[in-house]
C-alpha cells in the first residue's frame, strides 16, 4: 500500500464503510486508495482550487497602475506569509511590503491598502497559504460516492448496458455522477491569468 496522498479528500474506511465491506483484502485497499488519489486529483483539476491547505509562492506582473488588488492562484486565502514589489526581481529583505500595508479580503484576493502595485512584468512575489484547513463535507462525501462506484465499477469500465434476469439496464458511463458534479459546481473556480 502505497498510502494516500497529501490531498485525499475521503479515507480506504469511508469508502469500504459506504460500500459495506467489512474486512476485505488489502488487495481491495490498494485500488480504493488509488481510485480515492485519483479522484481527489481530478476534483481538484475540475474545481481549479486545492481542497487542503498547503503553502504556495506566486510571481505577478501588473499592466496599469492602478489595481491595489492582487488575484492569487489558490483560494480560500487563509493567509499571505510575505509579498515583496521588485522590478529588479532579487525581491531583498529591502522590497519586502509591511503587513501592515494588505490585506486578504473575503480569502479571494489581497488588497494594497492606500496604494496600487507598480507596473511590470514579474514584479510581485507572494508567498501564501491557501486551501481548507478541514475537507469541506459535501467534498469528501463526493469523493466517497465516487470512488465507490469506480470501485464496484472497476471490472466493467467499457460496459455501458448489462442484461439482468429481469430484463437489461443502463449504466451511467458520465464523467462523474450527476451530484458529484452539482457538488464540484459549488466549488469551481474560473482560472485567472
Amino acid at each position: 500500500m502505497a498510502g494516500l496522498n497529501d490531498n485525499a479528500l475521503a479515507t480506504v474506511n469511508e469508502v469500504k464503510r459506504f460500500l459495506g465491506i467489512i474486512g476485505g483484502s488489502s488487495d481491495d485497499d490498494d485500488v480504493i486508495e488509488e481510485i480515492i488519489n485519483g479522484n481527489s486529483t481530478l476534483f481538484e483539476s475540475y474545481c481549479n482550487c486545492k481542497f487542503t491547505a498547503s503553502d504556495y509562492t506566486e510571481y505577478h506582473s501588473k499592466k496599469n497602475y492602478d489595481s491595489g488588488k492582487l488575484f492569487l492562484k489558490k483560494t480560500p486565502i487563509n493567509s499571505v506569509a510575505s509579498i515583496y514589489e521588485d522590478s529588479d526581481r532579487a525581491f531583498g529583505e529591502s522590497t519586502l511590503i509591511s503587513s501592515s500595508d494588505y490585506g486578504v479580503v473575503d480569502e479571494l484576493y489581497v488588497e494594497y491598502y492606500d496604494t496600487s502595485f507598480s507596473r511590470g512584468m514579474n514584479t510581485i512575489k507572494i508567498t501564501y497559504n491557501a486551501g481548507h484547513s478541514t475537507i469541506p463535507s459535501d467534498i469528501s462525501s463526493a469523493c466517497i460516492m465516487e470512488s465507490s462506484r469506480l470501485f464496484k465499477r472497476r471490472k466493467e469500465i467499457d460496459i455501458s448496458a448489462k442484461s439482468l434476469p429481469d430484463g437489461s439496464a443502463s449504466m451511467f458511463t458520465g464523467s462523474f455522477l450527476p451530484q458529484v458534479t452539482e457538488t464540484l459546481k459549488k466549488y469551481k473556480i474560473l482560472a485567472i491569468g
